[in-house]
């Protein structure tokens, strides 16, 4: 998914509402600097309120040593990183397409913790595994 053809900062506010949109999303403050948005109470995404360029998101192994190694401004997130979260930070140079696939893969792995009959519940594929 790293794909370098349109370095850009991401744009914050379209992707809070990219992440709005995904099935069964809650959306809430934690840490009471953290906008949370979670599926059936997993985390998958969060963004930071005092910086408006900071923000992170679950990814899966692979994907965690490819930001991480590969893309300059994606770190190991600070007290998360061994869950497989990556934090990206204000001078991340990512397309915001990518990003969202970033995030629709986040809402995917931890949609995929749930239950299926939970998954049902929240409009959601059971098996619908990510990639």
């Amino acid at each position: 998914m790293a794909n370098r053809t349109s370095k850009t900062r991401p744009r914050r506010t379209g992707l809070k509402n990219y992440c709005r949109k995904l099935a069964g999303v809650t959306e809430d403050i934690k840490w009471t600097d953290n906008y949370v948005f979670s599926v059936g109470g997993r985390m998958f995404a969060t963004f930071n309120i005092d910086d408006e360029k900071e923000f992170g998101f679950l990814c899966d192994d692979d994907d965690f040593d490819l930001l991480t190694e590969e893309v300059e401004g994606v770190i190991p997130a600070p007290y998360a990183a061994r869950l497989g979260w990556v934090k990206v930070t204000r001078d991340a140079l990512m397309s915001n397409a990518e990003v969202k696939a970033y995030m629709a893969k986040a809402h995917r792995i931890a949609a995929s913790k749930l239950s299926n009959k939970k998954q049902r519940e929240l409009g959601i594929e059971p098996g619908n595994e990510p990639a």
